[in-house]
């Protein structure tokens, strides 16, 4: 594949030479927006964002920079909130309601807090002391119910036609 060669910047290159070349481009040419450095690395503008913040959190991207170009921690939110309107710009009017239905589903389900190293231990742990106390005999009789009860097509469908979840309301006392 030939590689294209513009203002010095090769298309082709590794992410180190393109961050190094980017380095070299804030540095020559403080100056330039991200816009313009993605243009000449032939990269996305969003992938230079990404570069920029490494640069950043390895205080390797001058102060001046920063301050110029008022780079600040809610850009990244910014652009892809941009590229989400622009992907469902594309789609169809069913596909773009499922995608908002989807970020009200995230929206109400908030991300769990950061699990420790030693929550995660804990976490095991209480599974590998569950999973050894398991009956098999129980646990064999409950696979073998469940077999028999899907063979018996006593089961019932968990979605519609379309895909939708439907509920079903419990008609046996256990």
């Amino acid at each position: 594949m030939p590689q294209a060669n513009v203002g010095g910047f090769r298309s082709e290159r590794s992410t180190a030479e393109r961050i190094q070349a980017l380095i070299k481009g804030v540095r020559d040419a403080g100056n330039q927006p991200p816009k313009r450095l993605a243009e000449k690395l032939w990269v996305s503008e969003r992938t230079v964002y990404r570069y920029l913040r490494l640069l950043e959190s390895t205080n390797l991207l001058p102060a001046s920079y920063i301050r110029r170009q008022r780079l600040h921690p809610s850009f990244e939110q910014q652009e892809l909130i941009k590229a989400i309107t622009r992907v469902a710009e594309t789609m169809p009017p069913i596909r773009v309601r499922q995608l908002y239905e989807f970020a009200l589903f995230l929206q109400t389900h908030p991300l769990p807090t950061e699990e420790t190293l030693a929550d995660i231990e804990a976490d095991e742990a209480l599974w590998e002391a569950q999973f050894a106390a398991t009956d098999t005999d129980k646990l064999a009789r409950l696979v073998a119910s469940v077999e028999k009860e899907i063979a018996e097509s006593g089961t019932l469908p968990m979605f519609d036609e379309r895909g939708e979840f439907v509920e079903h309301k419990c008609t046996q006392k256990r």
